[in-house]
Protein backbone atom coordinates (compact mmCIF):
# COMPACT_ATOMS: atom_id res chain seq x y z
CA UNK A 1 0.00 0.00 0.00
CA UNK A 2 1.54 3.35 -1.00
CA UNK A 3 2.42 5.55 1.94
CA UNK A 4 1.98 2.77 4.48
CA UNK A 5 4.52 2.47 7.25
CA UNK A 6 6.47 -0.69 7.94
CA UNK A 7 4.64 -1.01 11.27
CA UNK A 8 1.28 -1.13 9.47
CA UNK A 9 0.27 2.42 10.38
CA UNK A 10 -1.16 4.96 8.00
CA UNK A 11 1.01 6.93 5.63
CA UNK A 12 2.56 10.21 6.71
CA UNK A 13 0.11 13.08 6.69
CA UNK A 14 -2.53 11.33 4.60
CA UNK A 15 -6.25 11.63 5.15
CA UNK A 16 -6.19 8.00 6.18
CA UNK A 17 -3.95 9.02 9.06
CA UNK A 18 -5.50 8.27 12.41
CA UNK A 19 -6.63 11.62 13.81
CA UNK A 20 -7.38 10.21 17.20
CA UNK A 21 -5.38 8.20 19.68
CA UNK A 22 -7.39 5.68 21.70
CA UNK A 23 -10.60 7.42 20.65
CA UNK A 24 -9.57 10.81 22.00
CA UNK A 25 -8.01 13.92 20.58
CA UNK A 26 -4.58 14.98 21.70
CA UNK A 27 -4.84 17.09 24.89
CA UNK A 28 -3.28 20.09 23.14
CA UNK A 29 -5.89 19.93 20.38
CA UNK A 30 -8.70 19.60 22.91
CA UNK A 31 -7.47 22.63 24.86
CA UNK A 32 -7.20 24.69 21.70
CA UNK A 33 -10.66 23.68 20.45
CA UNK A 34 -12.15 24.56 23.83
CA UNK A 35 -10.80 28.11 23.51
CA UNK A 36 -12.03 28.80 19.97
CA UNK A 37 -15.22 30.78 19.53
CA UNK A 38 -17.79 29.15 17.26
CA UNK A 39 -17.17 31.71 14.52
CA UNK A 40 -13.36 31.55 14.63
CA UNK A 41 -11.30 31.55 11.46
CA UNK A 42 -7.97 29.86 12.06
CA UNK A 43 -4.57 30.64 10.56
CA UNK A 44 -1.99 28.01 11.39
CA UNK A 45 1.67 28.75 10.77
CA UNK A 46 3.81 25.62 10.87
CA UNK A 47 6.72 24.12 8.94
CA UNK A 48 4.76 20.81 9.10
CA UNK A 49 7.71 18.82 10.40
CA UNK A 50 5.43 16.41 12.26
CA UNK A 51 1.82 15.20 12.05
CA UNK A 52 0.38 17.32 14.85
CA UNK A 53 -0.75 20.17 12.54
CA UNK A 54 -2.55 17.62 10.35
CA UNK A 55 -4.31 16.25 13.43
CA UNK A 56 -5.28 19.77 14.44
CA UNK A 57 -6.43 20.53 10.89
CA UNK A 58 -8.59 17.41 10.88
CA UNK A 59 -10.18 18.35 14.19
CA UNK A 60 -10.88 21.86 12.90
CA UNK A 61 -12.26 20.48 9.63
CA UNK A 62 -14.59 18.11 11.50
CA UNK A 63 -15.98 21.14 13.35
CA UNK A 64 -16.26 23.25 10.16
CA UNK A 65 -13.73 25.90 11.21
CA UNK A 66 -12.25 27.75 8.22
CA UNK A 67 -8.49 27.10 8.18
CA UNK A 68 -5.56 28.62 6.32
CA UNK A 69 -2.16 27.01 6.77
CA UNK A 70 0.98 29.04 6.15
CA UNK A 71 3.87 26.62 5.96
CA UNK A 72 7.39 27.99 5.75
CA UNK A 73 9.57 25.50 3.90
CA UNK A 74 12.53 25.12 6.23
CA UNK A 75 13.59 21.70 4.93
CA UNK A 76 16.65 21.48 2.71
CA UNK A 77 16.84 18.57 0.31
CA UNK A 78 20.59 18.09 0.24
CA UNK A 79 20.80 14.70 1.95
CA UNK A 80 18.63 11.58 1.68
CA UNK A 81 17.19 12.24 5.15
CA UNK A 82 16.32 15.81 4.24
CA UNK A 83 14.67 14.63 1.03
CA UNK A 84 12.52 12.22 3.05
CA UNK A 85 11.58 15.07 5.41
CA UNK A 86 10.70 17.27 2.42
CA UNK A 87 8.45 14.57 0.94
CA UNK A 88 6.73 14.09 4.32
CA UNK A 89 6.19 17.85 4.63
CA UNK A 90 4.64 18.06 1.14
CA UNK A 91 2.42 15.09 1.99
CA UNK A 92 1.18 16.86 5.12
CA UNK A 93 0.53 20.03 3.15
CA UNK A 94 -1.48 18.05 0.57
CA UNK A 95 -3.45 16.30 3.33
CA UNK A 96 -4.44 19.67 4.78
CA UNK A 97 -5.33 20.92 1.31
CA UNK A 98 -7.55 17.87 0.73
CA UNK A 99 -9.32 18.62 4.01
CA UNK A 100 -10.29 21.96 2.54
CA UNK A 101 -7.74 24.12 4.31
CA UNK A 102 -6.30 26.98 2.34
CA UNK A 103 -2.60 26.26 2.08
CA UNK A 104 0.34 28.54 1.47
CA UNK A 105 3.61 26.73 0.76
CA UNK A 106 6.05 29.48 1.61
CA UNK A 107 9.62 29.19 0.37
CA UNK A 108 11.42 31.32 2.92
CA UNK A 109 13.60 32.86 0.21
CA UNK A 110 10.40 34.60 -0.95
CA UNK A 111 8.80 37.44 1.02
CA UNK A 112 5.65 36.27 2.80
CA UNK A 113 3.46 38.83 1.03
CA UNK A 114 4.54 37.41 -2.34
CA UNK A 115 3.75 33.87 -1.20
CA UNK A 116 0.30 34.95 -0.01
CA UNK A 117 -0.39 36.85 -3.25
CA UNK A 118 0.68 33.83 -5.32
CA UNK A 119 -1.62 31.56 -3.26
CA UNK A 120 -4.57 33.93 -3.21
CA UNK A 121 -6.32 32.53 -6.32
CA UNK A 122 -6.01 29.03 -4.83
CA UNK A 123 -7.34 30.21 -1.47
CA UNK A 124 -10.30 31.99 -3.05
CA UNK A 125 -11.09 29.07 -5.37
CA UNK A 126 -11.39 26.67 -2.42
CA UNK A 127 -13.95 28.84 -0.59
Amino acid sequence: MPGARADGGAGVGGLDQQLFTDGELDDRVQRLLARLPADAQVVLCSPLLDNWPVTLGGALWMRAYPLVVVSPDVVDADTPGQRVAAVARRSRLRALDRMGAGTIDWGTDTPIDSAVRRSLPHLLWNR
